[in-house]
């Protein structure tokens, strides 16, 4: 779950809240907090119980034949046509920004391949270059091959892999970032030096009066927005994940884990950097 919700877009929107909003700024993400202790608590073992592994099977248990069918009807729609493409469109755009200064096709290829390529290749299906088009269907081909190959095993197998390479990579980059000015005190006296006047609202924890996320607004992620979620119920990739544990004390046990990498581990490497 952790890796899933870790994609090539999260640290660039973060690093990007912090260098505009300061800390406290990330609170916008930060009151998922709420919910995913509600379901670690509360729905996480109702889950398990429930003996299914997808929202399809859950909404055939849930209600009956003809409200079951359309609403399978709508999720599909709403969820698949719409929502999807629009969060594949924002994570495909991360992803491009990403390789494109270390993937060169012209290289790999050779020219004459690759000008035939370039050629042959659709201009709807073009992700701002040719290089980013090839890159972004090479690895959708990969994940679509071990997916469909090992099943929801290999793409657990897959994120536990992919999770550790990228909290890896984050803490030696915040590493490395924080020994290049000299170490803690110095960053927060550089903090200091580039906005003298305003320094602490970007250093603050929490919303403030004075601060770059209005009170009003926090008050709204704590009091309304968390539960508004669409997953609050531990719904979609949650209970998919959550439904493959082995017991409902794992599913538990996994939840929790999940709600403090989500929102405490990975925050602070994106923070630094």
């Amino acid at each position: 779950m952790v890796a899933t919700t870790f994609a090539a877009d999260t640290p660039l929107a973060v690093t990007g809240i912090v260098a505009t909003k300061g800390i406290s700024g990330n609170w916008i993400w930060w009151n998922w907090g709420i919910i995913l202790s509600v379901i670690t608590v509360f729905f996480s073992r109702h889950w398990v119980k429930s003996g299914v592994l997808t929202d399809v099977e859950f909404t055939e248990l849930r209600y009956d034949r003809e409200s079951a069918s359309f609403l399978r009807l709508f999720k599909a729609i709403f969820s698949g046509l719409i929502l999807n493409l629009l969060i594949l469109g924002w994570v495909f755009k991360a992803m491009t920004k990403i390789i494109e200064p270390f993937i060169q096709w012209k290289a790999i290829l050779g020219i004459s391949l690759y000008q035939s390529f370039e050629a042959a290749w659709p201009g709807f299906l073009l992700f701002g270059s040719l290089d980013n088009s090839l890159s972004v269907f090479s690895l959708l081909a990969l994940v679509v091959f071990y997916s469909s190959l090992g099943g929801i095993r290999a793409v657990i197998l897959t994120d536990l892999i992919q999770f550790l390479l990228a909290i890896g990579g984050a803490i030696i980059f915040a590493w490395l970032a924080v020994d290049k000015l000299g170490g803690m005190h110095s960053l927060q006296a550089q903090v200091k030096a580039l906005y003298p006047g305003n320094y602490h609202r970007y250093l603050d924890f929490f919303p403030g009066f004075n601060s770059f996320t209005p009170v009003s607004f926090f008050l709204v992620y704590l009091g309304i927005q968390w539960y508004t979620k669409e997953f609050s119920d531990g719904s979609g990739y949650f209970a998919q994940r959550i439904n493959t544990a082995r017991s409902e004390d794992d599913a538990e046990k996994g939840m929790l884990w999940f709600s403090i990498a989500h929102i405490s581990l990975r925050s602070w490497p994106w923070i630094i950097i």
